[in-house]
């Protein structure tokens, strides 16, 4: 009997992480990184770094979640070539005041074995994005 099994795309294994984000589901979220994953946050973000490895990253996920106090993430595309995979999202976070702030981002991640090996945001508007949400 053939396998008829398909496997997950790159944009499939990202479109996972961000369903994962936005239910608020680390764990699913974590499933999906690889042992050796490498985040990098670039400096202007509220909670600015780089992350190298599971363990690393996992650490740093409540101050990342906590800094943005992320309200709602839409996708609005996803666009992948092999490894590589490039979503198109808007995050609403909570400033300071409670208002909501809209960040517009691309991501640049990269998938391999069916595991998320890298990931870097490029944010529209990162000193916006920190002035309303730094305490």
């Amino acid at each position: 009997m053939a396998d008829t099994s398909t496997a997950l795309t790159s944009a499939d294994i990202v479109a996972a992480a961000y369903d994962a984000i936005a239910r608020g589901d680390g764990e699913a979220f974590v499933g999906l990184l690889a042992d050796d994953v490498v985040l990098i946050e670039p400096e202007g973000h509220p909670y600015p770094g780089t992350w190298t490895g599971k363990d690393s990253v996992v650490a740093a996920l409540p101050g990342l979640l906590g800094a943005l106090q992320l309200q709602g993430l839409k996708v609005h595309g996803l666009f992948a070539e092999g490894e590589n995979v490039i979503g198109m999202i808007e995050m609403t976070c909570a400033s300071r005041s409670g208002q909501p702030v809209v960040a517009e981002v691309l991501e640049h991640w990269v998938v391999r074995g069916g595991k998320v090996v890298q990931t870097k945001p490029y944010y529209h508007s990162c000193l916006t994005l920190s002035q309303e949400l730094a305490s």
